[in-house]
């Protein structure tokens, strides 16, 4: 059966292209594989053959933060829109609440999106990734809110995890020298950056650095890298390390704090640490006493 993408569904990836050229394209998708065609999917073709989904690769490294996108399209509450899922949660236009995605794959790397079977939803090519300054505020708060609280049961957890995703949203403007103004007159790339700098100061707010020496937790759901580590994640590392809070950068990010980034498909988590390097390593002495350092770790399986 021939098939065809509605052009609601076509015209959000091409307006991605247009938007963010740098983009991984890994996790894009339109048309469902034989996996999805033994089930009922929207990435399947309709009876006229159109298909009403499309997925969108998660990669904040070069401007594409689906966490952020999925707020702009719920707040705004896109008429185009039936359902949307992206990390282990999703949000259905039927009451727009959102709640815990139990299916088999968490879209931890990309978005999917389905639109109503209608021709108003299937025609309608206006920007899904446009907003008006105020909907791009929201919606970089409300992205940090729902990374914080998502994992929390009670209404008493849920309380203290929107306070520490407020404390970091006010840390990040010192960190990075971002600020709301960024999220209101740099267009996506400045909400975006704004709502990077708070995701990585996020694990770093609640309270003093630790004292020198101390152990620091891996981030849920990490564990830490074992063997050789790939050169673009290095390199990673090191743009991370530049950032870190020292003498010269009092409001950089402390210890506790960690930085997530996909590369090359994979999730890793740059944990800031005290580091100490052994008296016999060929390196300043100042790097042979308690020092802040980065270490990297990989998402688990």
């Amino acid at each position: 059966m021939s098939w065809r993408p509605a052009p609601s569904v076509a015209a959000a990836l091409t307006e991605a292209n247009t938007l963010w050229p740098k983009r991984k394209r890994g996790g894009d998708g339109i048309i469902g594989d034989a996996e999805h065609a033994r089930r009922q999917s929207d990435h399947n073709p309709d009876a006229s053959g159109i298909v009403h989904a499309f997925d969108l690769t998660h990669d904040p490294n070069n401007g594409v933060h689906c966490l952020l996108l999925a707020a702009l399209l719920s707040i705004r509450q896109d008429a185009r829109v039936r359902k949307i899922i992206f990390d282990r949660r999703t949000v259905e236009a039927t009451d727009w609440v959102w709640r815990d995605y139990t299916g088999e794959k968490p879209h931890t790397h990309h978005m999917h999106v389905s639109i109503k079977p209608t021709k108003t939803a299937e025609n309608d090519t206006s920007s899904w990734w446009d907003a008006d300054p105020v909907t791009r505020s929201v919606a970089v708060l409300w992205a940090m809110v729902e990374h914080a609280t998502k994992q929390e049961n009670t209404p008493e957890a849920k309380a203290k995890a929107k306070a520490k995703a407020e404390a970091a949203m006010e840390q990040a403007t010192a960190a990075t020298g971002t600020s709301w103004t960024a999220a209101l007159t740099g267009g996506l790339g400045g909400a975006t950056a704004v709502l990077q700098s708070a995701l990585s100061l996020l694990s770093g707010t609640t309270g003093p650095e630790p004292a020198r020496g101390r152990p620091v937790p891996a981030p849920q759901g990490y564990r830490r890298l074992v063997g050789a580590v790939p050169v673009l994640v290095g390199a990673e590392a090191k743009k991370v390390l530049a950032t870190v809070k020292s003498p010269a950068n009092p409001n950089g990010l402390p210890v506790g704090a960690h930085v997530v980034r996909t590369i090359a498909g994979q999730d890793y988590a740059f944990l800031i640490e005290w580091h100490k390097h052994p008296p016999t390593d060929n390196v300043s002495d100042a790097l042979k006493d308690w020092h802040r350092g980065v270490s990297t770790l990989i998402r688990n399986p």
